[in-house]
């Protein structure tokens, strides 16, 4: 099963269209330009048809959690790994042995991320893992899919927590939760008729935090974080599943509808 799956990710990076700068990676769909950082892979540019910038530079490619067999937990992110890429396949290796991987793939509903985490430390399981890291302007709203629905303009409302698996339904932790409170998987962000898509194409309807964390005030990233429980029989997480990014034209109505 390995041996294949190595296989399927050299076969996706020989067809791929991407390209390099010196400091960025890009990936094209139409007029539509992604732009990923060149030294840890982190979401930095997101450029729509008509020409505009949709997203603030991310600081991080991802973050994830790992769990000692006493349910310590240890929090790593892309920084902390080495990184490389070859044309859509991007790769962090950790000194412990974790490598983490993301096929990049420019479609026509707009830009896929499907990540893989492997080599798991012994003794360690993978409680979850949030990536790509999306981050928008402060001044545009969101659609965040809480109950029927709900349109956030103050940031300031309520504080971020990752969400630990088995405090899920703790009192202030089960808001975000999906399945749950959290109706859909996805979020959209807009501002002026321009807007942004950021969901997971998950039929699985694995079990995410649906949230969004203020950055000092300077930006908000959209979390999709997403629980690690379906381990292949290695112990790797490789999920059926990927994320989805686009540039869309409307408010929340026309962000519910891509959904």
């Amino acid at each position: 099963m390995q041996i294949s799956y190595f296989k399927s990710m050299i076969l996706s990076c020989a067809v791929a269209f991407a390209y390099g700068t010196s400091s960025a990676i890009d990936f094209r769909s139409g007029e539509m330009r992604l732009r990923l950082s060149d030294s840890n892979g982190a979401v930095e540019s997101l450029i729509a048809d008509d020409g505009s910038e949709r997203v603030m530079a991310a600081a991080e490619a991802f973050t994830l959690q790992l769990l000692d067999g006493k349910g310590e937990p240890t929090r790593l992110k892309s920084s902390d790994f080495a990184f490389s890429r070859k044309g859509n396949c991007l790769s962090w290796w950790h000194a412990n042995g974790l490598h983490v991987s993301v096929l990049v793939t420019a479609a026509d509903d707009g830009f896929r991320f499907k990540p893989a985490v492997e080599g798991i430390p012994a003794g360690m399981l993978l409680e979850w893992f949030d990536g790509p890291q999306v981050c928008i302007a402060p001044d545009r709203k969101l659609f965040w899919p809480n109950w029927d629905g709900i349109e956030v303009t103050d940031y300031n409302s309520r504080p971020y927590r990752p969400i630990r698996y088995r405090k899920r339904f703790a009192p202030g932790f089960g808001s975000s939760l999906y399945p749950g409170l959290a109706q859909m998987q996805f979020m959209a962000a807009y501002k002026d008729g321009k807007g942004i898509y950021f969901s997971a194409v998950d039929d699985r309807h694995t079990q995410k935090a649906v949230d969004w964390d203020q950055q000092d005030g300077k930006s908000i990233r959209l979390t999709l974080q997403t629980f690690c429980g379906d381990l292949d029989a290695d112990g790797a997480w490789r999920p059926k599943f990927h994320y989805l990014l686009k540039p869309y034209e409307g408010g929340w109505m026309e962000g519910c509808e891509i959904y």
